[in-house]
Order: structure tokens, then C-alpha cells, then sequence
């Protein structure tokens, strides 16, 4: 298996609401260190007390420990930052249940070998360890599987780091509408980069460097990074937050970009980072001269037949959307977007068969060998395709735990 940065699987569909045993939040336990409450306190109702004690206890620190913050943060982001809708418009894209057309398989039964130990799907679901919130699963455009144990069927859940699917995707459109060449610098295209008292390491970096996730700068994503205020990373997530940095300035977005220090020529060595995704979401707004909520509705929202708006949010002053993964929607929205690059897309015109071949062929992560590609996202967001199986698995949860990934492997090896 190589490794896909920059870009980006029971008979009847049972819509599953599995009850898991629990209480409410520790009043006086930090949130996200003490004990958690359960995943289905987000489907039941999070009382306004504990609403409250969280919202006083947010910062990066107590998000990134994925307990109670970042478990009511998934499914609020606009209570925390500026944001924009992507409003949804024209017909839904139908999702028929698969026992109407067909199909049966007991999706729920397929086994898994996790760090929870091997288990059926159904029982990964109810785990409390496995704090999964949601799970769906599409194949030949019919749902054959969808459980919520931890969310509603109408709430917004942020996609995390599967966002990054997003931003290459509207690049990729543009190199294959002639508008961006990948080989040119970023700062033919983005104007604060082109402006010479700007000089900075990002000068000399391409926009192929960008996508492929090697702009050669010291920003670096690894969870030591995340956490560590000094790194630049730290710093640029910081910026987003509107949290001090070390030196106790609270910057721009664009300021902390200017100041990354080089580590290595652009071009040469893979270093997972949301910095390089961003500098694509600025790419593609000035091209276009359109925001990227606008971008991202005309583009892919507007045409793959959402049933719901979709939420990204900003920074704290409002002027840049943070495309690398705060972005929210619902859970079968998720799914549609996953169909895009299958043959059940409702609009065969958002993804090309050039861009499926580029990130199928690319070497990045997560592409399998049978085509099929993965793009998770921090705390247990995952979005998996196969556009050879016409299928999607994606789903929602707040964790760091990992044994989804090997369920939407499973259940494509069932589907083959």
C-alpha cells in the first residue's frame, strides 16, 4: 500500500441507534482527561451544564485529547469559530435501502481483528472503547448499511483531515481546466506569495509540491507537533484558533504561513502537513476569485445531490476558510461526496477519469493495490472508496482509535 496525502468503501439497511451504557460528564474532571461520557450522550441531548463546562475548558490542548471537547466540537464547529454555509440546491441524489434493489449481505456480521479485539462490525459499533459515532455504507449507489450510535441521521460531524479530498479535488479541476499549472510556483497564482516583501520559504514551492505534500518547510504534522506550541505546525493552528503562540502573539493565518522556515528543497520529501492543504484552498479562491464555501457549492455541493448544507469554518477574522478539515456535514452527505469518484455519481462531471487515474496511480496514501483509496481524518474520521466495486464506507467518530479502517477493508473484500 502506498501512501494518499493530498487527496484522498444485513440484508435490509437497518438504521441503527445502538445503546451504550453511560452517565454524564465528570463536573469536576477536566474535559478530555478525566472520564468521558459516552458517545450516545450527542444522540441523546448533552445537557446545558456540561455544554457550558466544555465551552469554558476549549482550547487546542484539551481538543486535541479527543474526549469530551472534541466530542461535542464535531458536531458544532460553528459554535467555536466564524463560519460559512455550503447550501445544498436541486434534486437529491436518492440512496435506496438495499434490500429494495436486490441486494443482500449481512453487513454487520463482517469481522474484524482491532486493538478491541476480533469482532463483528455490529459489535465494534456498540464498544464503548471504539467511541464510533456513525458508519454508512453504499454500494452500487444503495445504502447497505447505517448505524448512528453516537449522532442523529440529521446532524453535522466535521470530516476532519478527509476534507483534504476537497481541495485537491477543485485544484485538479482547475489543472484540468487549464487554469492552474502544476508545475508553476505557488506565487504565480496566490497574490500575498507573489508580492516581494513577502519573501519567504514558501516562494520557490510548486504547486505539484503542494498536492504531493512536499513543500520542504518545517511544519510537519505528527500528534508530537500538534502538541507541541513551538513547532510550526503548533503555530499555524494556533493562528486558526486565535490562540498565542509562544512568544504570546496571536497572528494572522497568513502571517504564521510567511514565517515557516525551510527545512529542504520543495519537491524532495513527503512531510504530512494541513499547511500544504491550505495554501491550495488559497490557490483555488484566487484563481477563481471566489470564496471557498462558493467554490466548494458550485463545483462538487451543488451537483452531487446533498440532502443537507454543509459548514466550514474560518478564521477568527473571517477571511480565510480552514478547507484542510474543519469542514461538517451529514453523515449520507459524506457518502455522496464518496460517490463522486464511483460510477453511481449523480454527475459524472465533478471528477474526471484523468484526476481518478492521477490519485489512483499517484503513490500516495492511502491507495491500495486494487485502486481502491482511503483518506482518514484525527479522531477516527474516515472516508474509504473503491470505484472499481462501486462502493463507500465512510463514518464519524471521537477516538483514536483506528479499527474502522479495517472494517471498510472488509467489507470490500466481501463486495469484490
Amino acid at each position: 500500500m502506498a501512501v494518499l496525502i493530498g487527496v484522498l468503501a444485513v440484508v435490509a439497511v437497518v438504521v441503527v441507534c445502538l445503546p451504550i451504557a453511560g452517565g454524564q460528564i465528570s463536573a469536576d474532571a477536566e474535559e478530555g482527561v478525566g472520564p468521558m461520557m459516552p458517545v450516545s450522550a450527542v444522540r441523546e441531548g448533552i445537557g446545558l451544564d456540561a455544554i457550558h463546562r466544555i465551552k469554558a475548558n476549549f482550547s487546542l490542548d484539551t481538543l486535541l485529547l479527543a474526549g469530551d471537547v472534541a466530542l461535542y466540537y464535531n458536531g458544532h464547529v460553528s459554535e467555536f469559530h466564524p463560519s460559512s454555509v455550503i447550501r445544498r440546491n436541486g434534486s437529491v441524489a436518492e440512496l435506496p435501502v438495499g434490500a429494495d434493489v436486490g441486494v443482500e449481505i449481512d453487513i454487520g456480521s463482517i469481522r474484524a481483528n482491532t486493538s478491541l479485539g476480533e469482532m463483528s462490525l455490529d459489535d465494534f459499533l456498540r464498544h464503548p472503547a471504539s467511541r464510533m459515532q456513525a458508519f454508512l455504507v453504499i454500494h452500487r449507489g444503495a445504502i447497505l448499511f447505517e448505524a448512528y450510535p453516537g449522532m442523529r441521521p440529521e446532524d453535522l460531524h466535521l470530516w476532519m483531515s478527509s476534507t483534504k479530498t476537497v481541495p485537491s479535488l477543485i485544484v485538479g479541476q482547475l489543472v484540468d481546466e487549464g487554469k492552474v499549472d502544476q508545475q508553476e510556483p505557488l506565487s504565480a497564482y496566490i497574490p500575498y506569495l507573489a508580492d516581494k516583501a513577502n519573501a519567504s520559504a514558501l516562494a520557490d514551492i510548486k504547486v505539484i509540491d503542494a498536492l504531493d505534500m512536499r513543500l520542504g518547510l518545517d511544519v510537519e504534522e505528527t500528534q508530537a507537533t500538534q502538541r507541541d506550541p513551538s513547532s510550526g505546525i503548533r503555530r499555524v493552528f494556533a493562528a486558526e484558533f486565535g490562540e498565542p503562540n509562544p512568544e504570546g502573539q496571536v497572528l494572522p493565518l497568513r502571517d504564521v504561513l510567511l514565517l515557516l522556515e525551510k527545512l529542504h528543497a520543495p519537491g524532495e520529501v513527503v512531510g504530512y502537513t494541513s499547511a500544504a492543504t491550505q495554501l491550495l484552498v488559497d490557490l483555488a479562491e484566487a484563481v477563481e476569485n471566489r470564496t471557498w464555501a462558493a467554490l466548494v457549492q458550485e463545483r462538487i455541493w451543488g451537483k452531487m445531490g446533498a440532502e443537507g448544507d454543509a459548514v466550514v469554518a474560518l478564521t477568527p477574522d473571517g477571511l480565510t476558510a480552514l478547507g484542510h478539515g474543519l469542514f461538517a456535514s451529514r453523515l449520507r452527505d459524506f457518502g455522496r461526496y464518496g460517490m463522486i469518484y464511483t460510477p453511481s455519481a449523480s454527475d459524472k462531471s465533478v471528477v474526471s477519469a484523468a484526476y481518478l487515474d492521477r490519485i489512483q496511480t499517484g503513490g500516495r496514501d492511502a491507495v491500495f493495490a486494487d485502486g481502491d483509496i482511503f483518506k482518514g481524518g484525527i479522531f477516527g474520521q474516515g472516508l474509504y472508496v473503491s470505484p472499481g466495486r462501486d462502493l463507500v464506507v465512510v463514518w464519524f467518530a471521537t477516538t483514536f482509535e483506528l479499527g474502522a479502517t479495517l472494517f471498510a477493508r472488509e467489507v470490500a473484500k466481501a463486495l469484490a
